[in-house]
């Protein structure tokens, strides 16, 4: 009887390496049994959509792109209300995330993206700085750091639903460790 190649080929460890996976994720990774363990148990959203748009990106405006730039929207909408709670007349972050959301169904051309992107770039900084205030607002520093760790867990959910191990393993493999 023959392993699958989702339990035993390795391949993919190499390829994180050659990608330049920061130490941490890569320590973390050469633990795990399989790939498939490792999409499975995951906790660090960014780490697993890095990779994800690492080797399955595409080409500018090409459905994989697409779909990259999709999960990277659901898990900015997650600080959304945070922003929005400390600047509640302020639109332009949730507008910028309708637009790309429209963008990525198709629905709104790039110009219309770069529109939008640009009204959002200033206030980019605030949303960044109201996540931080918001984790850090529970007063200790294990409550700040629970609250980010799970707004990681969430990223890491949303990017499960937008990718299965399978296909990101094929394309890390296929890649060759190569971006």
């Amino acid at each position: 009887m023959t392993d699958t190649p989702m339990t035993t080929d390795r391949r993919w460890m190499a390829a994180l390496v050659r990608l330049h996976a920061c130490h941490e994720a890569v320590e973390w990774a050469e633990a795990q049994p399989s790939f498939e363990h490792l999409w499975a148990t995951c906790e660090r959203g960014d780490w697993m959509l890095w990779l994800a748009g690492c080797v399955l990106g595409g080409a500018p405006e090409s459905p994989e792109r697409k779909r990259i730039v999709a999960a990277a929207v659901a898990c900015a909408r997650l600080v959304l209300p945070i922003y929005e709670a400390r600047y509640p007349t302020d639109k332009r972050v949730r507008e910028c995330l309708d637009t790309t959301e429209r963008w990525t169904r198709g629905e709104a051309t790039l110009d219309e993206l770069r529109k939008a992107r640009n009204a959002a770039v200033a206030t980019a900084a605030y949303v960044a700085t109201a996540a931080a205030y918001a984790a850090y607002a529970a007063s200790a520093a294990y409550a700040a750091s629970a609250a980010g760790r799970q707004m990681l867990c969430a990223c890491a959910d949303i990017a499960r639903q937008h990718f299965t191990a399978g296909e990101v393993q094929a394309a890390l493999n296929a890649s060759g460790g190569t971006p």
